[in-house]
């Protein structure tokens, strides 16, 4: 699974994915201030298949149907 770390992400927790390829919102080179609508995009552009974020409120900002 390609999993990437949104930038609200500690690094750390990247340990405990080791049998999956983890990429963090750096390493995409992704501009600091992408909004969630445009990162949505971006991942799905890049072929992730997981975004992990702690952005509590992307489920009301963002619909997430069909994702």
């Amino acid at each position: 699974m390609r999993i990437v770390f949104d930038k609200n992400v500690p690094v750390g927790v990247r340990c405990f994915l080791t049998k999956h390829e983890v990429f963090t919102f750096v390493e995409m080179k992704w501009h600091p201030q992408l909004e969630n609508g445009e990162l949505l995009k971006a991942v799905e552009a890049a072929g992730l298949d997981v975004i992990v974020t702690s952005d509590q409120n992307i489920r009301y900002q963002q619909n997430l149907t069909n994702r």
